[in-house]
């Protein structure tokens, strides 16, 4: 082994240029097929006959605006002690930072806490949901 090694090398030294252009042509033949030969990524993900598979067919099925696939979220606005997120100014900045949340790249939808009535009894603690593609 260790001869034909030396021989190897010795070739590789003494033709280099023709090596380079061998590995070269190899490179090119490689690249070349793979490009010819592969497909394009996908984000798409199923099993199907699996339970979940199963779950998400049928919420696009019986909800076809919900995103079964997507993630959610949850934001929340804490008021301090002796203030209530309801009144104002509290009411306003919470309003623009649910505004703010639907306009993140990669966000479908927040929801708003006072149209969806996800504000605590005393009004201090208020959540926004927030749909992800």
């Amino acid at each position: 082994m260790a001869s034909f090694l030396h021989r190897l090398g010795t070739f590789a030294v003494r033709r280099r240029r023709l090596v380079l252009l061998g590995w070269l042509v190899a490179f090119i033949a490689v690249a070349g097929t793979s490009a010819a030969v592969s497909k394009p990524f996908s984000t798409a993900f199923s099993i199907p006959g699996t339970e979940s598979q199963q779950a998400i067919d049928l919420i696009a099925a019986k909800t076809p605006g919900a995103n079964a696939g997507g993630a959610t979220g949850r934001v929340v606005f804490a008021a301090a002690d002796g203030i209530t997120l309801t009144g104002g100014e509290q009411k306003a900045a919470v309003e623009q930072a649910t505004a703010a949340l639907a306009k993140v790249d990669g966000v479908t939808s927040a929801t708003d806490p006072f149209t969806a009535r996800t504000v605590s009894e005393n009004g201090r603690v208020a959540y926004v949901d927030v749909q992800l593609r």
